[in-house]
């Protein structure tokens, strides 16, 4: 269990660029998806904890994981240029 936070924070370090996406919005729905695949997947190895305390910082640190990698998906969202659509 100790390592697990280890391997939370790699996931992070690592996803941001791993996929190429055209406009910022799709970057975001992008970042939306993998952050939520993130926490599908930490939440299956928490659930694997037999100590229920243990289990229970799991998640928090899953989730508290997710909400940063929404937060900075956003703000990246917020930080791009906009761009108007010739109709």
């Amino acid at each position: 269990m100790i390592f697990r936070p280890f391997y939370f924070a790699l996931l992070l370090i690592c996803a941001p660029g791993s996929a190429h996406a055209t406009t910022p919005k799709e970057q975001y729905n992008m970042e939306t998806r993998e952050a939520a695949d993130r926490y599908a997947e930490d939440m299956a190895i928490c659930k694997e904890e037999s100590d229920r305390k243990k289990r229970a910082q799991c998640a928090k640190v899953a989730k508290d994981a997710k909400m940063k990698s929404l937060g900075e998906a956003l703000a990246r969202l917020g930080k791009a240029p906009k761009v108007n659509a010739a109709k």
